[in-house]
């Protein structure tokens, strides 16, 4: 190891130049590269995952969601006033909530219910 250390104390003046003329071929091969943002796309075909994914593209119109906002102590008019904010944002095409699949009503009546309740609360 000691031997690597002169090496590098050495040639210390080669070894930056060679730092420094990789970092630039990186800086400019970095155009070049791409992010695939597509995680399906890494997938085996046949895969359950893919295949889910396929059915749920199918079936929805929308896009598969992609992000989850939680929020916490809020009311439920409180909850469909943070939907609609997040709806207006540029580039969010659909917020999903609670309301989309239940009424209102149906709502209180889940408050009441403690077993089912603490499953969505």
């Amino acid at each position: 190891m000691e031997k690597f250390y002169e090496l590098v104390i050495r040639h210390r003046k080669i070894i930056f130049a060679v730092f420094i003329g990789i970092a630039v071929i990186c800086a400019m091969a970095q155009k070049f590269v791409s992010v695939n943002y597509d995680m399906n796309s890494y997938l085996p075909e046949d895969s359950p995952s893919t295949v889910a994914l396929d059915v749920m593209e199918d079936e929805f119109d929308g896009g598969i969601p992609n992000a989850r906002v939680l929020i916490y102590n809020v009311t439920v008019p409180e909850a469909l006033s943070y939907k609609e904010k997040l709806g207006e944002i540029d580039g969010v095409t659909d917020v999903t909530w609670l309301d989309d699949a239940v009424t209102e009503k149906q709502v209180q009546i889940l408050k009441k219910t403690s077993s089912i309740r603490n499953s969505f609360f």
